[in-house]
C-alpha cells in the first residue's frame, strides 16, 4: 500500500514552496525456513513479515531575478524492512544552492549539502551483520562558473567540489 501527497505553493512572484510525504507498507511471506538453535536443532518459517516506511521533502525557492535564485532543500526518509535481515534505515539530507550572474560573462552556481545515512540491523541466529549498526555521513560544497567566451557559442566551466565523508575523509575535486 503506498500513499502521498504534494503541495506546491507560490505565495508571492520570488517565493514558492513544495512539501511532499508518502508512506508506504507492504506485507509478504515465505516458506523460507531458518535455524533458530543449534541444541536441539530448531527451525523455524519466516511467515508473514512487512516493511513500512515513508519519506518527507520540502523545498523553498527564492527568485530575486531570472539570473538569481536559491534553493533550500530538506529530505527525511526512514524505512523499516522486517523477516530475514531485518533491518531500520533512515536517511537525512539537507542542500543549499544559489544561483547568480556577475556581468554579462559569469553564471555562478555554489552550495552545500549535509546527508547522513543511519542502519540498525536486527541481528538474529540466522541473520547478523558486523557492526549490527553504523551511521555515515556525507558533508560537500562546491563552487562553479561557467565563462561565456563567445557568447551563445563557447562557454568555458571551472569550479571545484570539496566533500568529507565519514568513510574517505576529505576530498578535493578535480584532484
Amino acid at each position: 500500500t503506498d500513499s502521498g501527497l504534494r503541495v506546491d505553493w507560490n505565495p508571492s512572484k520570488v517565493n514558492s514552496f513544495t512539501i511532499e510525504t508518502a508512506a508506504h507498507r507492504s506485507v509478504f511471506g515465505d516458506r523460507l525456513e531458518t535455524m533458530q538453535s543449534f541444541s536441539p536443532v530448531v527451525y523455524e518459517r519466516a511467515g508473514l513479515r512487512s516493511n513500512t516506511g515513508g519519506h518527507v521533502l520540502t523545498r523553498w525557492t527564492r527568485t530575486w531575478s531570472d539570473s538569481s535564485d536559491l534553493t533550500f532543500q530538506f529530505f527525511y526518509d526512514r524505512t523499516r524492512h522486517g523477516g530475514y535481515g531485518a533491518k531500520e534505515v533512515s536517511v537525512f539530507d539537507i542542500d543549499l544552492q544559489h544561483h547568480f550572474r556577475i556581468g554579462r560573462r559569469h553564471d555562478v552556481i555554489w552550495g552545500f549539502g549535509h546527508r547522513r545515512n543511519s542502519d540498525d540491523f536486527k541481528n538474529s541466529f540466522a541473520f547478523g551483520m558486523n557492526p549490527s549498526s553504523l551511521n555515515s555521513s556525507l558533508t560537500s560544497a562546491f563552487v562553479q562558473d561557467e565563462i561565456a567566451l563567445a557568447p551563445q557559442k563557447l562557454a568555458l566551466s571551472l569550479g571545484s567540489k570539496f566533500e568529507y565523508s565519514s568513510f574517505t575523509q576529505s576530498n578535493v575535486q578535480p584532484t
